[in-house]
């Protein structure tokens, strides 16, 4: 069976994990064939087919598509029980469980690029406000003061609850392998956020 196949005879009711794994397959097929086409590339070149810029800017994209692709599969193949978790989890607020596919995915490798730019400092700010979206736990009261929610004592004003990690932002991954039988983890996600009453 073909990727494409693999894709196509997916069907409404098909489960997370069946189209993880038809997109598993369909990305190692879609790398397969850009190795082919470096090689048609590099032979193209070798007999003055192909000149060293116009090669170099076929390179160039091909390049950048392989490494995007590369990217994905990792991440799929390295979290995909969480991914599963993700997407069911958004998959009603969207028509296709295409859509909320890209959508974690998106949130997933936007984070792990954001983790690998180790100059940047941690925003607590940023991180705090994901939390609170990805667990609904801000609201006003009537009389107009805000609210968030505690996952111990309930609702409090807001100066009095605070973000924390769940998973401490210093564990390695070999750590949370151990622990949770996953590598990889993106320890900014929101799904590693609680609020605590201070």
């Amino acid at each position: 069976m073909t990727a494409m196949t693999a894709m196509s005879q997916l069907s409404t009711t098909s489960s997370t994990n069946d189209f993880i794994d038809a997109k598993i397959e369909t990305i190692s097929a879609d790398l397969a064939v850009n190795s082919k086409f470096k090689d048609f590339l590099g032979s193209a070149r070798k007999r003055k087919v192909l000149g060293d810029e116009e090669y170099d800017d076929a390179m160039k994209d091909l390049e950048s598509e392989v490494s995007q692709k590369e990217r994905e599969l990792t991440t799929l193949k390295r979290q995909k029980k969480i991914i599963a978790d993700d997407i069911d989890e958004v998959l009603p607020q969207y028509d296709t469980i295409e859509r909320a596919y890209y959508s974690v995915l998106m949130s997933k490798i936007m984070s792990a690029s954001g983790k690998q730019k180790k100059a940047k400092k941690f925003d607590q700010s940023a991180y705090s406000k994901a939390v609170l979206s990805f667990y609904g736990a801000v609201r006003s009261t009537d009389s107009g003061d805000v609210e968030k929610y505690c996952h111990l004592t309930g609702w409090l004003p807001e100066k009095q609850v605070k973000c924390a990690h769940l998973v401490p932002k210093s564990l390695e991954s070999d750590e949370l392998a151990y622990l949770f039988g996953v590598r990889e983890a993106v320890l900014s996600e929101p799904r590693n956020g609680v609020f605590a009453s201070l």
